[in-house]
C-alpha cells in the first residue's frame, strides 16, 4: 500500500469481491487499531437527477449546491424460518429495535443510534445464521 493523500492509502494488489466482509488490523506502537466493512454485490442505479440546494450552507448565488438523488432498486432479501421459535425471537428482536431506534432519535442521540445500529447487525446475522444451521 501506498499513501496518496496524507494518510490515506491504496493498493492494486487487493480486488473487491462482493458479498464479502473485509477485516484490517494495524497496529501502531502499542496500540492496536481495527475495522471491518462489507461490500454488497453491485446495485444497478435506474436514474439520476438533481436540484439546486437553495438553503444548504456554504451555497450562495456564484458558488450555488445540489442536491444529487440516486434511484436504484435492491434485490429483496428473502428469509426462510424453519424454526418458529427463532421467527418469534426476530420478530420480538424488531419491534424493541424500532422502539429504541424512535426513543434514541426523539433525544437526538446519534452515537447511541449508531451503536445500536451496529449491535442489532450482530443479532440479526447471528439469528441468520442459527436458522441456516437448523
Amino acid at each position: 500500500m501506498h499513501d496518496v493523500n496524507g494518510g490515506d492509502y491504496q493498493t492494486d494488489l487487493i480486488v473487491g469481491k462482493p458479498n464479502t466482509d473485509y477485516f484490517i488490523e494495524v497496529k501502531i506502537d502499542d496500540k492496536v487499531y481495527s475495522a471491518e466493512s462489507y461490500m454488497p454485490a453491485k446495485t444497478e442505479i435506474d436514474s439520476l437527477s438533481y436540484e439546486l440546494a437553495q438553503k444548504r450552507p456554504g451555497g450562495d448565488r456564484q458558488n450555488p449546491r445540489y442536491i444529487i438523488h440516486v434511484y436504484f432498486k435492491d434485490e429483496p432479501m428473502l428469509i426462510i424460518f424453519t424454526d418458529s421459535r427463532l421467527l418469534l425471537i426476530m420478530l420480538l428482536f424488531l419491534g424493541l429495535l424500532f422502539l429504541t431506534i424512535s426513543i434514541l432519535m426523539e433525544m437526538k442521540l446519534m452515537q447511541g443510534l449508531f451503536s445500536i445500529l451496529k449491535l442489532s447487525q450482530l443479532m440479526l446475522e447471528m439469528l441468520l445464521q442459527l436458522n441456516c444451521n437448523q
